[in-house]
């Protein structure tokens, strides 16, 4: 289970650890994202496109340090 008022913390660590291993190791990326998914829908997005949005820019910035 996940609250909103720490789900979002929740999803910037998650991809802050796992951003790298899904770049290298594309084939288990689906598993190691499904919590995180769930926490961002916790936290409120339901829109899929708008999940998708926001977990590249959450992946993206963890990867390149952008």
């Amino acid at each position: 289970a996940y609250w909103a008022t720490d789900c979002w913390a929740f999803v910037a660590a998650s991809f802050a650890i796992i951003a790298s291993g899904c770049a290298m190791r594309p084939h288990i990326a689906r598993d190691l994202i499904a919590d995180p998914i769930d926490a961002m829908i916790a936290g409120g997005l339901t829109d899929p496109d708008e999940i998708v949005k926001e977990g590249v820019a959450y992946a993206t910035n963890f990867s390149f340090g952008t």
